[in-house]
């Protein structure tokens, strides 16, 4: 199971560095899974692009409508509020981020990121097997995926 945060849902809408490996976490097998602050911030950051010119007021209304379509569940944010708010007094960093971050840890899953700087902090902290950077996730599922593929006997 993956945790997604807004930080790779942006990308599944906006071509900039990291939309190919938004898109592959997408396409994998994983139940995809949010809290439902993912929507308000995913727009949110969506809005700004469209302010800046990066996507259109059609592309935006677009996003909006499929955003809650990508996922397969979203959990209220609210059933993890107080280890979040633990973790982003532990790690002094952002609350939203912590929502996701004890989501990932509350469903034994993983959360995916695209924040560099809040993966690095939370793994360094001892969260390293619940959350993973956009880029070291889609290198352990490229990897993984290479691995299980049949060998070619022409190739050798």
């Amino acid at each position: 199971m993956i945790v997604v945060d807004a930080s790779v849902a942006v990308k599944w809408f906006v071509e900039e560095p990291g939309h190919d490996q938004a898109v592959a976490v997408l396409a994998s097998d994983e139940d995809l899974i949010a809290p439902d602050l993912l929507v308000a911030e995913t727009l949110h950051a969506l809005r700004k692009k469209v302010r800046g010119g990066e996507m259109s007021a059609e592309q935006f209304l677009a996003a909006s409508r499929a955003l809650p379509e990508f996922l397969d569940r979203f959990e209220t944010a609210q059933a993890t509020s107080s280890r979040a708010a633990e973790q982003a007094l532990a790690l002094d960093h952002g609350y939203y981020d912590c929502v996701y971050l004890a989501m990932a840890e509350a469903q034994s899953g993983l959360l995916v990121t695209a924040d560099e700087r809040f993966a690095t902090k939370a793994a360094s902290a001892g969260y390293v097997a619940i959350i993973s950077s956009l880029a070291a996730w889609h290198e352990a599922a490229t990897a993984a995926a290479a691995s299980r593929s049949p060998s070619n006997p022409l190739d050798g």
